[in-house]
């Protein structure tokens, strides 16, 4: 509500109460309008919080109102809206002062109250939202509760907000984590060779009836008559960021769940990938995506069938009845985190093969590798057509623990064991097979070569055995994973700074030996979607020691490590931190605010046999980077012009009739280190305005600049006849802006890539042209006094302006607005109407008003002028000796009086203002 409505009002009550009456002012409507206003403001503020969230496809995660501030969180960024918790005057206050009455109104104290003649004043108070004057009472406040409700719901996919009985959905984000689908996402048979988007009907997972008991002591047991078997299933892969949320911790659940809310009957497993590849799921991944090895952040989802499908239902338990594969998302923790794109494929019939398939070298697979070579020509075998022996052929496998699998969808199971020719070296070196289908393998079995007795059985229980050779022939590498690096991206671009922790400290003498080369400690980006880092890979493989990376002792990153100069071992072994430097011009154009995996790889050159140079991974480090976006605070601070979040503009560059331009120029850099000017690319891409009707429009004339906001670059048109409506109407005029309060949105694209772009959404608070004038006296010392003098002859001494139009000279009145002043003379008062030019010719920052009659812009003109004081009637003001402005009309007005003088302004779009000044007569 209005304060100076509520001193009328409240004057009104005082003036009347002696009466026993008190007339309610239907002015009060006015402020039942502002309430709706605001309940306006609110249904298209959570419009246009829609529509941005759309616009940019975000994803809401949570919800939060506090303070009358609706805060929508997203993937893409934060969202506010105002929303009016309470409207109306809560607490009122009356204190006496002198011959007045203060007026206190929620805390803030309105223009003093002269006191009524009559002697019983009535009690006026505030209770219960009713303003209680004597024995009568008025309704004051009207509350509104925010009433502010979000309802998740995982099984659409959306968050629903209600808002005092306005409702928007908007899309409800994934989790916490972002999960993308690294290959189709299509659970099939386990096939090696053929398309896996083939339309074959045998592609889809095999299954069966064992139609006797199955004596079988593989990984699954014993086959019970009329069991169900499933042959393998491919999995799906899935890249997880950040890389430090663990998707195969036992905590989480996973579940594929279908746009009903349906689940499918599977149980889901992911399991973690590393470096050197291995799956421990008795599956891998779709051989037709290359995905032998899994980097970290990676993981194969497997899934087996519940115990509630039979073979009556396999068919049906996956398809509609069209029909067609059902279409699941993956859920995790009962948050849905993917799109509807999972499907499982079920063969439309049972297997009946009569027989075991013939064994195919190829595709038996230890964690993810099973290349097989030929012993003699050491050259990669991939055609079946020829039959294999242990003797002539091996396939080749890693070091370390690791899965074995068959890749074909019509087994049911696989077991392994060493062969009994192998036994004793296998005893020797430690290598062993677990849970029959893990093989374990420490280093010191590398080069050696051992023979395997693989046993499969498909769906049918058909049984086959083939002895197969391995041959370790890849040593493990030491993988060292560093702690996540939170990186801001600023308009500074600073460095990366990578805690390299202990990594090059804890090298052997003879690995940091190996180092004599800066090539050989080279940084790659392990990322499927590498441009989208902040710099390429191709950056990355190509930085120059020193230049595009620095290494150094210390935190503090002064004391640096040269590579360029030389490498050793005493050198190397000192590195802890390394800087990766890069500019805007080594920015990505599609460089995202996302987590991103760094991979350092120190190697070390040799020439083996035949003196062929090779190359021996020493050790890799994989560093997380997870690159955030700063808030807007952190980039910009706000300028002189603003209240609260509000910015305050005045119009400007005005020709009447056509044209009326706002600065917007309301940031400065918060930093500046970062060289200033950052807010030249400052962008205004909202202003916007909501018309009595509720309705929200947009403020700007056509379009808004493409410009940025920054030094002759921050003025944006407003639309004329928009802003004037009703302003000088030739039957009722209003002689106010149509429009003062506006909301708008500055954007700042970091680098000028539009990805790293932040945002702020703010209040304008727009002032007419000569809006805030005000009449100040000025003493003879040339500071601004409490009120005006009048001598003896009723007039007040005309203030000396200096030359820079801002300094006072001497004793007298003056017009001041933003801090220029001009002479309260003839160029003031005059003849009513008089016309005031700005010397510029036109209406711009400094206001200095003048008679200049060169100019051809009006600025303003006095339209009216009024004096009020004891013994004073019909009064006004007039030219007086000297200019100096005399107050004139009937009656006298003794020595020690007090009064007010007021000037009525009208600008050049016919806005009206008024400038009063209290005076004394001496």
């Amino acid at each position: 509500m209005r304060k100076k409505y509520l001193s009328a009002l409240l004057f009104g009550a005082l003036l009347f109460a002696s009466a026993g009456t008190f007339t309610s002012c239907k002015d009060y409507d006015d402020d039942i309008d502002n309430l709706q206003e605001q309940i306006n403001t609110v249904v298209s503020d959570l419009n246009d919080l829609q529509t941005k969230v759309d616009a940019l496809g975000g994803m809401v995660s949570d919800v939060t109102f506090a303070d009358g501030t609706l805060t929508v969180k997203t993937d893409k960024g934060d969202f506010t809206c105002n929303i009016p918790d309470k409207t109306g005057v809560q607490k009122v206050e009356l204190s006496k002062d002198g011959n007045n009455l203060v007026l206190t109104v929620d805390g803030v104290a309105q223009e003093p109250i002269a006191l009524p003649e009559q002697e019983n004043v009535p009690e006026i108070k505030v209770e219960g939202g009713k303003l209680i004057v004597g024995d009568k009472s008025y309704d004051l406040a009207v509350d509104v509760q925010s009433n502010v409700t979000a309802v998740k719901n995982n099984i659409d996919g959306t968050y629903t907000l209600t808002v005092n009985g306005e409702t928007v959905t908007l899309p409800l984000a994934y989790a916490e984590v972002r999960i993308d689908f690294a290959s189709e996402p299509k659970f099939t048979e386990m096939i090696d060779a053929k398309p896996a988007n083939s339309s074959k009907v045998e592609e889809g997972i095999h299954w069966a009836t064992a139609t006797s008991a199955i004596s079988w002591d593989g990984p699954k047991g014993a086959i019970a008559a009329g069991q169900l078997l499933v042959g393998q299933i491919s999995a799906v892969q899935v890249s997880v960021r950040p890389v430090s949320y663990d998707l195969s911790d036992p905590s989480h659940t996973l579940k594929l769940v279908d746009s009903k809310g349906n689940y499918a009957r599977v149980i889901v497993k992911a399991t973690k990938g590393v470096e050197d590849g291995p799956i421990h799921a008795g599956s891998r991944a779709d051989a037709n995506v290359n995905v032998g090895t899994l980097q970290q952040g990676e993981y194969a989802l497997t899934i087996q069938m519940d115990e509630t499908v039979t073979k009556d239902n396999i068919i049906t338990a996956f398809a509609n009845d069209v029909p067609q594969n059902i279409k699941y998302a993956l859920e995790v923790d009962g948050v849905k985190v993917t799109d509807y794109d999972v499907v499982i494929d079920t063969q439309l019939r049972a297997d009946a093969q009569l027989q075991a398939e013939k064994f195919d070298w190829n595709k038996f697979v230890v964690g993810g590798k099973g290349t097989v070579y030929n012993e003699l020509t050491s050259t990669a075998v991939t055609s079946n057509a020829i039959e294999l022996d242990e003797d002539n052929y091996y396939i080749a496998v890693p070091c370390g623990t690791n899965v074995m699998s068959y890749m074909s969808g019509a087994i049911y199971d696989m077991k392994v064991e060493i062969d009994p020719s192998s036994e004793d070296d296998a005893e020797l070196k430690g290598v062993e097979v677990k849970d029959g289908n893990v093989l374990v393998a420490p280093e010191a079995a590398y080069g050696r070569s051992y023979k395997l007795k693989v046993t499969l059985i498909d769906v049918n229980g058909n049984q086959k055995s083939e002895v197969v050779r391995v041959k370790i022939t890849d040593q493990i590498n030491t993988v060292t994973q560093l702690t996540t690096i939170q990186y801001k991206i600023t308009p500074g671009l600073p460095a990366i700074k990578i805690n390299l922790q202990k990594v090059f400290e804890e090298l052997t003498a003879a690995q940091a030996v190996a180092i004599y080369d800066a090539d050989n400690v080279q940084w790659s980006l392990e990322d499927k979607s590498e441009d989208k880092f902040l710099v390429s890979s191709n950056f990355l493989e190509n930085m120059v020691a020193d230049q595009d990376v620095v290494y150094y002792e210390d935190e503090a990153c002064t004391k640096p490590v040269s590579l360029s100069d030389g490498v050793t071992a005493e050198k190397v072994r000192k590195i802890h931190y390394a800087l990766i430097n890069y500019d805007a011009r080594d920015l990505q154009t599609n460089a995202t605010p996302e987590e991103f995996l760094l991979t350092l790889t120190i190697s070390n050159e040799f020439v083996e046999g035949s003196n062929q140079q090779a190359t021996e991974v020493i050790k890799k480090i994989n560093v997380p980077v997870n690159v955030v976006l700063p808030t807007w605070d952190e980039v910009f601070k706000t300028t002189n012009q603003w209240t609260n979040n509000t910015f305050n503009t005045r119009l400007t560059n005005v020709t009447p009739g056509s044209v009326a331009k706002i600065s917007m120029d309301a940031f400065e850099d918060a930093s500046t280190a970062w060289g200033g000017n950052i807010n030249d690319g400052i962008k205004i891409t909202k202003l916007k305005y909501t018309d009595n009707a509720g309705r929200e429009q947009n403020a700007y004339d056509t379009v808004l600049p493409t410009f940025g906001v920054g030094e002759n670059n921050d003025l944006i048109a407003l639309d004329y006849g928009k802003l004037t409506a009703g302003t000088n109407d030739p039957v009722n005029p209003t002689h106010k802006l149509a429009f003062t309060d506006m909301t708008a949105k500055a954007e700042y694209a970091i680098g000028g890539k539009e990805n790293l772009t932040i945002e702020k959404e703010f209040s304008v608070k727009l002032k007419s042209i000569f809006e805030d004038a005000k009449l100040v006296y000025y003493g003879s010392d040339k500071k601004a006094a409490a009120q005006a003098k009048m001598n003896a002859a009723n007039e007040i001494l005309k203030g000396d302006i200096a030359t820079d139009g801002m300094t006072v000279n001497g004793e007298g009145l003056v017009l001041e607005l933003n801090g220029y002043k001009t002479v309260a003379s003839t160029d003031l008062i005059g003849t009513a109407g008089k016309k005031l030019k700005t010397e510029d010719n036109s209406i711009g920052n400094e206001f200095t008003i003048s008679n200049n009659s060169t100019s051809t812009v009006d600025a303003i003109q006095v339209w009216k002028t009024e004096a009020q004081a004891n013994g004073l009637n019909d009064g006004s003001l007039t030219t007086g000796t000297n200019k100096n402005i005399k107050v004139t009309g009937k009656g006298t007005i003794e020595i020690g009086t007090s009064g007010t003088i007021t000037l009525y302004f009208e600008d050049a779009m016919g806005v009206r203002t008024e400038a009063p000044i209290k005076l004394t007569k001496e």
